[in-house]
């Protein structure tokens, strides 16, 4: 048994390294590109935006969400904003008020020429559709040059953002144009509203599982895309490499939309799939060197059901490759089932890495012995503290000498906790998973993560 945990424990050393690795690589890459690529007003900002904002239920932040969003948009002429409710609003507001998310976006567009408002007409309809019910009400009057941009309702993206993009097109350097970009999250935007809750331990976690959630920005997500962009640069397909995109900060064309079919409707998270998609059809998703601010949810139950609901994107992996093979006969079963087994790891480590870890920890502490307790702190350490805290360091605009003892602190108490609670909530999809498989049972229904506060 000793033998086995020091096994373990120096996998997740050596794990700890190529993180630390990955971080650097997209630290170097982030300065360089953010420093490069920037055009500022320039009578060369000829792309047209279409920002995707679906909502539901969010009267407390949509003025100040579409407001900020203006900001950025008027630069290049001819970009709107597409407030994309839904008739499932009417299900969160039972006192038949008119101040609902309906009735603000109704105001927005009436308030601003550059703002539309979609309505989606059905309850039963997810994100998925509301945002291929928008696009197809648009799509028609784009041009090739033309993006969407999808984001949420509490997206704050880099005011250098869709400038970037722009001058990112122009750019020959880089080859043909792109057709797919990504932006990762900074998921620190309510960082002092976490910190400033009473219960310690809870607030800890939760610090924790946002500095962990930077952390996979940095050192998994931005690499990947990194690898795919090298690929397509130096004219190297044969081995693509596999990506995901996430939901908010996703830029793509109308043509690239049309080609995967848009956003699937049947799968519990369209965001997956679509990526696994591009992967197949190897077009690059090129990452973008400045943060969407995002938020993390404000309490452990939230933080729980938002990780059950994720889980479900590398989880349904197979189903993606059945759906797609079903949509393209033309389809290399051999190539797509290489990159749908590297998506379905995805979910083995999201499992056994935190199982790994306890064993470790539970193992250490019924140990009498100093090597075995002081070797898993080392472990401890090296996997958790010094990469979520390099990661805490590149998303931070600024840094404040003060502010580094309490991040260490929480990371040291919570770590271990969210890690748990990590597994377990993906344990917790694949029991579902399963009953739903075999039984029939529904799957955890995908609500807005507010509702679990």
């Amino acid at each position: 048994m000793e033998n086995l945990f020091f096994l373990i424990g120096g996998s997740f050393l050596i794990i700890s390294i190529f993180w630390l690795l990955k971080i650097l690589k997209s630290f170097f890459w982030i300065k360089n590109s953010a420093v490069n690529n920037i055009i500022f007003n320039s009578v060369d900002n000829n792309i047209r935006f279409f920002i995707l904002i679906p909502v539901l239920d969010e009267t407390a932040i949509l003025e100040d969400t579409v407001k900020y969003f203006l900001k950025i948009s008027r630069v290049f002429k001819g970009s709107k904003i597409i407030i994309i409710t839904t008739e499932k609003e009417y299900r969160f507001n039972h006192s038949g008020s008119k101040n609902d998310t309906v009735a603000l976006s109704k105001s927005l567009e009436g308030q601003f020429k550059d703002v539309v408002h979609v309505h989606y007409p059905d309850v039963d309809g997810k994100m998925a559709h509301q945002v291929n019910y928008a696009v197809n009400f648009v799509k028609n009057n784009l041009d090739k040059k033309d993006f969407f941009a999808l984001y949420n309702a509490d997206s704050r993206p880099d005011i250098r953002t869709f400038s970037w993009i722009n001058n990112f097109q122009l750019n020959k350097r880089h080859g043909n144009s792109s057709e797919v970009f990504q932006q990762y999250g900074n998921y620190l935007g309510n960082y002092l509203k976490i910190v400033s809750m009473p219960n310690f331990f809870e607030k800890a976690i939760l610090v924790s599982a946002s500095l962990w959630q930077n952390r996979w920005s940095i050192g998994f997500e931005i690499p990947h895309s990194l690898n795919q962009l090298k690929k397509r640069e130096r004219g190297n397909f044969f081995s693509f490499p596999m990506n995901y995109c996430i939901g908010h900060g996703l830029f793509f064309s109308c043509r690239i939309y049309d080609k995967v079919r848009g956003f699937s409707e049947n799968m519990h998270n369209e965001d997956a799939i679509f990526g696994l998609k591009l992967s197949y059809y190897q077009d690059t998703i090129v990452p973008i060197p400045f943060f969407d601010e995002a938020f993390s949810p404000e309490s452990v139950k939230s933080l729980f059901f938002q990780k059950v609901n994720w889980f479900f994107g590398p989880l349904q992996s197979f189903e993606y490759y059945s759906q797609i093979i079903k949509d393209d006969h033309s389809v290399r079963k051999s190539r797509l089932l290489v990159l749908t087994l590297k998506l379905f790891s995805h979910a083995v480590y999201w499992i056994f890495g935190p199982l790994m870890m306890m064993f470790l920890f539970i193992y250490a502490l019924l140990s009498e012995t100093a090597a075995i307790w002081l070797f898993f702190n080392l472990t401890f350490i090296s996997f958790f503290i010094i990469p979520n805290f390099f990661s805490w360091l590149i998303t931070r605009n600024r840094i404040i000498a003060s502010e580094i003892p309490a991040i260490i602190f929480y990371l040291f108490v919570g770590s271990l906790f969210f890690y748990a609670l990590h597994g377990l909530a993906g344990c917790l999809s694949l029991w579902r998973y399963l009953g739903h498989i075999m039984f029939g049972q529904p799957l955890i229904q995908k609500n807005k993560t507010a509702l679990y506060k």
